[in-house]
C-alpha cells in the first residue's frame, strides 16, 4: 500500500483528521496527569503545613510548661494571660504569656532580686512592648489557659477573681488555624506547678 502511495506521488504521512485526534489524545491524558499531580502537591504542602503547626505548638507547650513548673509562684491568671516569676541565681525572670490576636505572645523581664519582683507583684501591669511571637495563626477565640484545683477532673477555676493560692494546675489549650479550609490543630496539656502557694 506504502508503494502504490509513492507511485501515484502521494506523500507518506499523518493525515489531519490523525494528527488532531492524536492532538486530543495527547490533551486529555496531559490534563490527567497534571491534575494527579497538583492534587498531590496540594496534599503534600498541606500535610507540612499541618507538620510544621504541630511542631510549633509543640515546642510552645514544652517551653510554657517549663516555666510554669519553674513559677515561684504564679502571679497572673486570667483566660488569656499568665504572669509567673521565677527565681534564678537571686535574680527574678518574670514571664509574661498572652493570647493575642491571632498570635501567642511571651515576653521577659529581669529584676535584680525576688523582693524587688515581689514587691512590683501587685502593681504589675502587661507590658505593651517587647513581646515575641512564640506560634502564628493562633485562633484565640478557642485557645486558652484554664486553672484547676487539686482536683482535675472537677470544672476548671473561673479565673475572674481567682484566689491564685487554690490552683495547682494549669490547662494550656492552643488552636492553630490552617490555610485552605483545613482542619484546625489542637495541642493541650495540663501543667502541675511545683510551687503552687
Amino acid at each position: 500500500m506504502l508503494t502504490r502511495r509513492a507511485e501515484r506521488g502521494e506523500d507518506s504521512g499523518y493525515s489531519l483528521v490523525e494528527l488532531l485526534v492524536a492532538v486530543f489524545m495527547v490533551g486529555i491524558v496531559g490534563s490527567v496527569v497534571s491534575a494527579g499531580v497538583v492534587t498531590s502537591m496540594k496534599t503534600t504542602r498541606q500535610d507540612q503545613a499541618r507538620a510544621t503547626s504541630s511542631a510549633q505548638l509543640r515546642t510552645a507547650i514544652d517551653r510554657l510548661s517549663r516555666d510554669l513548673r519553674a513559677s515561684d509562684p504564679l502571679r497572673m491568671a486570667t483566660a488569656s494571660t499568665l504572669m509567673m516569676d521565677e527565681d534564678r541565681s537571686g535574680k527574678c525572670k518574670r514571664t509574661y504569656y498572652r493570647l493575642a490576636g491571632t498570635s501567642l505572645d511571651y515576653v521577659r523581664l529581669t529584676y535584680d532580686s525576688l523582693s524587688i519582683c515581689k514587691a512590683n507583684a501587685a502593681s504589675a501591669t502587661t507590658p505593651t512592648s517587647g513581646w515575641a511571637v512564640l506560634v502564628k495563626n493562633v485562633d484565640t477565640a478557642n485557645s486558652s489557659f484554664t486553672y484547676y484545683n487539686d482536683n482535675v477532673s472537677s470544672s476548671p477555676l473561673t479565673p475572674t477573681g481567682l484566689a491564685l493560692s487554690t490552683i495547682t494546675r494549669v490547662g494550656v489549650s492552643i488552636v492553630a488555624k490552617q490555610s485552605e479550609n483545613r482542619a484546625s490543630v489542637t495541642l493541650s496539656s495540663i501543667v502541675d506547678l511545683r510551687n503552687a502557694r
